[in-house]
């Protein structure tokens, strides 16, 4: 993650599609050189709760250590 670089931009679904957030969170992980194993877990963590919980019921029965980032985009999209 960036040390001295620009924070993690969080998905707010009152002010911007999940779309436009999926896109400003890639530029994230370019600059930050996140690996792709980390991926789900920086989505998991900006996430708001109610979102998150649709993830989870959106992979199930899967757990988010057995789920690629791109799967939970598209579970989300």
């Amino acid at each position: 993650m960036l040390a001295n670089g620009p924070s993690i931009p969080t998905f707010v679904q009152a002010t911007e599609p999940f779309e436009k957030y999926v896109e400003r969170l890639n530029l994230y992980f370019k600059l930050a050189d996140t690996k792709e194993t980390d991926k789900v877990a920086v989505l998991c963590i900006t996430l708001p709760p109610e979102t998150y919980a649709v993830l989870k019921t959106q992979i199930s029965p899967k757990s988010l250590d057995e789920v690629t980032f791109k799967e939970c985009i598209d579970s989300l999209s």
